[in-house]
């Protein structure tokens, strides 16, 4: 998956899985710019830009989860388990929808308030058979929360999960992805940063735009975005990362888990 700091990119994601293979199309919006100031301890996660250190441009994505407050995560309810037989067909994996829920994002980040809506799913193709998933392999949550801007009706901040491969090609697929991601860091520093060892078994790498996971044979992204102005904000974006989707990859990651 390559992104570039401007513009739009529509990326093809198509991964194999046991019983056929589903694709899933993403329409990605572009970089914002960066703020000339960043607050004390926004350097530790700014999704969509970099700061200049002595001429240098450096990532203030964040390095690991050091930041994450993990008594949040341990104390998190659980909606699972959810298991995943990779003989048996599509209907028996979990729906997208499923996998977090109010009482859980309220749990990992208590400035959310409500859900803006029913969280929003939808099906990927099963190449090869003209058919849809029989449920939804992504999901959106709208969130209503204590930072909404003032003098809006509806919130922009949103977390969505999304189901991107399951089966021995997961694996693969997810180190193709993450080898092609970190070559571009160099030149992209904002756009890369890797999470070889989170809890529960999961690993992920953001791309600057979503943190790509992989637990077992599983394949997932969780994306997200904070408002408090109305606008998107590199500022208040800054801790998004740490307070709810590096934590949501790992409570998900502590109740999925696969069999033949």
């Amino acid at each position: 998956m390559k992104h570039v700091p401007t513009g739009v990119v529509v990326t093809v994601m198509c991964v194999s899985v046991p019983l056929g293979t589903y694709g899933l199309l993403t329409t990605v919006a572009g970089a914002a710019s960066p703020p000339h100031t960043l607050p004390v301890g926004a350097a530790t996660s700014y999704l969509f830009g970099y700061t200049k250190y002595e001429g240098s441009k450096i990532s203030l994505l964040p390095p690991n989860d050091g930041d994450v407050n993990q008594s949040l995560v341990a104390r998190g309810p659980k909606l699972g388990p959810f298991h995943i037989k990779l003989s048996t067909s599509f209907a028996g994996w979990p729906s997208a929808c499923s996998l977090t829920g109010l009482l859980q994002l309220k749990a990992l980040e208590p400035s959310v308030t409500a859900l803006d809506g029913a969280p929003v799913g939808s099906k990927a193709e099963i190449l090869g058979s003209g058919a849809n998933t029989p449920q939804g392999t992504s999901c959106k949550f709208d969130l209503k929360t204590k930072f909404d801007p003032q003098g809006y009706s509806r919130t922009p901040s949103w977390v969505e999960i999304s189901l991107q491969g399951i089966g021995s090609g997961a694996s693969t697929s997810y180190q193709q992805s993450r080898a092609e991601q970190k070559a571009m860091a160099p030149k992209y520093p904002a756009q890369y940063a890797d999470y070889p060892a989170l809890k529960n078994g999961v690993k992920c790498f953001d791309d600057g735009n979503e943190l790509q996971c992989l637990k077992g044979d599983v394949r997932f992204w969780v994306s997200g975005q904070k408002v408090t102005g109305g606008n998107l904000s590199g500022v208040d974006q800054a801790v998004w990362i740490d307070q709810v989707e590096i934590p949501l990859a790992e409570v998900i990651g502590a109740e999925l888990t696969t069999s033949d």
